[in-house]
């Protein structure tokens, strides 16, 4: 059976390539996404970062999956269909039914409750099983050997948590509360205490600080959910899909 794909870019993010592609004869919906080697939104002669990222993001997937177990996994984390590790490129479920929590805050500051709840049995689990302090020395080594991340982690600090509070239209007001932009400038020369948690995250008091200014930025308390929380129907990837 031949099978006919349409695809389209995804808009919003800056480091990888996205797409959105549909089997027209199906309608089955997946979505796919590569890591080059820079910083996709400057092209291949502007920012240099390593595609071993997205082995990365496929290793926390798995070690969150076997912390969480079968059901929990698939109630928070999106149905992987395949990686491809020599072109760093995977395919998995669209979660095009869903509402961007970012959205949701800036249109109408509020959350509902089961996804606050969802989010901290979220965190909570995962953050028990890897955090330096309760689990023994040589795992919580491994994992942070594992999940540094040090060069998305330096672009992170570079771009994600400054410059868009010292350039965006959206974020004049901010800047002319210097206290806050002296934390924000800040940011970028603060050292991420690895040693306190082990796996793919910075430091309580770190993240504290940047909750205080995302906290300004919203005027109320920021809450992220998983991306696939919210409630969907299952999509299934044909042969066709997956060649």
């Amino acid at each position: 059976m031949c099978h006919v794909l349409s695809g389209w870019a995804v808009l919003g993010g800056n480091v990888n390539y996205a797409f959105r592609v549909v089997d027209n004869t199906s309608g089955k919906e997946v979505f796919v996404k590569q890591a080059p080697e820079f910083v996709a939104v400057f092209g291949p002669d502007g920012f240099p970062l390593t595609s071993a990222r997205m082995q990365q993001e496929m290793d926390v997937y798995a070690r969150w999956r076997a912390i969480l177990g079968e059901d929990q996994g698939a109630a928070y984390l999106p149905t992987i269909y395949l990686f491809d590790r020599a072109n760093m490129v995977f395919v998995m479920e669209f979660l095009g039914d869903c509402e961007l929590l970012d959205h949701t805050m800036v249109t109408s500051g509020v959350v509902s409750a089961e996804v606050a709840r969802g989010l901290g049995h979220f965190m909570g689990t995962t953050h028990a099983a890897t955090h330096a302090s309760l689990i023994a020395p040589d795992l919580a080594a491994t994992l942070t050997a594992a999940f540094e991340n040090r060069a998305m982690r330096d672009v992170q600090l570079a771009f994600v948590f400054s410059k868009c509070y010292a350039e965006a239209e959206d974020a004049a007001d901010l800047r002319a509360d210097d206290a806050f932009m002296a934390e924000v400038n800040a940011q970028p020369h603060k050292k991420i205490n690895w040693d306190v948690v082990a796996c793919s995250s910075p430091s309580l008091e770190d993240c504290r600080s940047l909750a205080r200014l995302t906290r300004q930025m919203y005027k109320a308390t920021v809450i992220s959910a998983p991306a696939s929380y919210c409630r969907r129907s299952r999509l299934f990837v044909s042969a066709a899909f997956k060649k």
